[in-house]
């Protein structure tokens, strides 16, 4: 888990999937939420091609384009509220 997303266990990437889950509309219909999230984080650690991500999980590239954007619109409204409770 931390080697893919940066998250030190799966208890804590669980943790903040179900933070942001309600926050967020699948935007696939290959991949359920919880790939979504991951497929986002692998992005955001790795810098890799969207390209080859959709490659990799089997959806078009436009799909996988959507869901990055969406997700990390939410991500970015989600964990800036978040914050400000954690100071």
């Amino acid at each position: 888990v931390r080697f893919y997303t940066g998250f030190p266990g799966f208890d804590v990437l669980d943790t903040t999937f179900c933070f942001v889950r309600p926050f967020v509309s699948q935007k696939s219909k290959t991949l359920v939420l919880f790939q979504e999230y991951v497929v986002v984080l692998v992005k955001l650690r790795f810098h890799v091609l969207l390209q080859d991500l959709a490659f990799r999980f089997g959806v078009f590239l436009s799909t996988l384009s959507r869901t990055f954007t969406a997700w990390l619109t939410v991500m970015g409204e989600v964990f800036h509220k978040a914050k400000q409770f954690v100071h």
